[in-house]
């Protein structure tokens, strides 16, 4: 018979055994994190995309940004945008709501973004960051923030320092960092996440980011791989082609793949970069209805509004749907790997299931970390205009990334030595990689071995 130190020693060969091999091939189910932002706008109750909090599908993204929260200018900490509706005295706003969507799905991890598209803040940044015991207070309010209202984490959105605040966005995030880990081991708790959103183009992302040491601070790196046409543009082009142009009238240096290879040049972790999409096209008024191919020219300030966001220059998913489903004609260009479609003088660049599938198979060539979707609204929440079921671009993100079974991803605290090994739902396991680990891993299965014999 088997003795009994026989069957446990057995079990510990057989444990680290999965250590060793975890160590040697990477982690163990899905690799791939799927981050959505939710607007604040989206939950007004006059707006035609609207979204509840409450009608969000806390499985549909792995984790949820809430998008935004302010910098006060006074005291240097972080607030609610609309503490009324957000952030009520006694509690129960958005916040709150939102957060409570982790009851429904316990993988599911929530940040709140400070920022956004707005000068104003970005001077209200570069002047916070320019003082080490602004920061410090900053962060150390954030942290409270953050705990007392049940987020996950923070997300950083400076749009976007430059060659003069370049120093200070690596000092910001660096005593953030610093704070979270006190924080985190002087009470025990897990870590607040740090994330940052940032430039998809070549001359921002050279001029405003040290990407080496952003690198070793943060979680994730949300790179806002978009926006590379719109209203300003004079021919008719993708608001985020997957890949260039042949054309040479076109740059070469707007799209996502230039994006993401000027990053990982820079030296960026490749698993913390996590490629951004969006629900929105970039929409024009050609000059001549005749012309509708890609490069076509164009009329200044970009296309008419649509029936829902009602945005000049931009079309959103829902929208697209809509126009589709009446006289539009959709073609795919398959050069830069996205759809365009058009009727009349109206013109529209944007992404569908066909391209999104795309992109995440080319996250999962590249070795990235995962994909970044701008906004929640801007896809088909209740499956209502595009007849494709809800929220059909997140949808073809998951099922790409094999988030369907519900296991999570690496979401927990990146550390360049530490890879999280997740399979099934909460279950967690933590090890160290490289050299050590595997040396020990050997030295435990030879000494058990050993030990079995005696």
């Amino acid at each position: 018979m088997v003795s009994h130190r026989t069957r446990l020693m057995s079990h510990w060969i057989q444990g680290v055994t999965v250590l060793l091999v975890a160590a040697l091939t990477g982690v163990h189910g899905s690799q791939y994190v799927s981050v959505c932002y939710y607007t604040s706008w989206s939950a007004g109750a006059n707006n035609n995309i609207r979204l509840p909090v409450e009608d969000i599908d806390p499985g549909i993204c792995t984790h949820l940004v809430y998008a935004f929260a302010n910098l006060d200018q006074y005291s240097m900490k972080l607030v609610a945008a609309d503490a009324r509706s957000e952030d009520p005295v006694g509690g129960n706003g958005r916040y709150t709501h939102f957060n409570k969507l982790k009851e429904r799905n316990s993988n599911l991890h929530t940040l709140l973004s400070v920022g956004g598209e707005n000068s104003a803040l970005s001077d209200r940044f570069a002047h916070m960051a320019s003082k080490t015991e602004w920061i410090t207070k900053f962060a150390r309010s954030s942290s409270e923030f953050l705990r007392k209202r049940g987020f996950d984490g923070l997300d950083i959105d400076w749009e976007y320092p430059n060659a003069t605040t370049k120093h200070l966005y690596v000092k910001l995030l660096q005593g953030v960092r610093t704070e979270f880990d006190r924080e985190a081991e002087e009470t025990g708790r897990r870590r607040l996440l740090l994330t940052v959103a940032v430039a998809g183009g070549e001359e921002k992302i050279l001029a405003g980011y040290d990407i080496r040491s952003i690198t070793t601070h943060v979680d994730y790196i949300f790179l806002m791989a978009y926006d590379f046409f719109g209203s300003w543009s004079t021919v008719t082009g993708f608001n985020s082609p997957l890949k260039e142009r042949s054309d040479p009238t076109f740059s070469k240096l707007y799209n996502v793949d230039h994006a993401v290879h000027v990053w990982v040049n820079g030296g960026v972790d490749k698993r913390k970069l996590v490629v951004g999409m969006t629900g929105a096209g970039a929409s024009f008024v050609l000059n001549d209805t005749d012309d509708h191919a890609v490069g076509a020219p164009v009329k200044k300030g970009g296309g008419p509004p649509g029936t829902l966001y009602a945005q000049p220059g931009r079309l959103i998913y829902p929208e697209i749907c809509l126009a589709l489903n009446v006289n539009w004609k959709r073609e795919w260009d398959e050069e830069q790997q996205v759809p365009f479609a058009y009727s009349g003088d109206n013109w529209v660049g944007y992404d569908d299931k066909q391209s999104v599938g795309l992109k995440a198979k080319y996250i999962i060539d590249q070795q990235l970390g995962g994909a970044m979707f701008w906004e929640l609204s801007f896809d088909d929440p209740k499956g209502k205009y595009c007849e494709k079921g809800k929220f059909p671009l997140l949808n073809t993100i998951k099922k790409a990334f094999g988030l369907e079974s519900g296991e999570t991803p690496l979401t927990k605290n990146i550390d360049p030595d530490i890879v999280l090994m997740t399979k099934g739902k909460g279950s967690t396991t933590l090890y160290k990689t490289g050299f050590y680990t595997v040396i020990s891993a050997l030295v435990c299965i030879c000494l058990c071995q050993w030990f079995m014999k005696l």
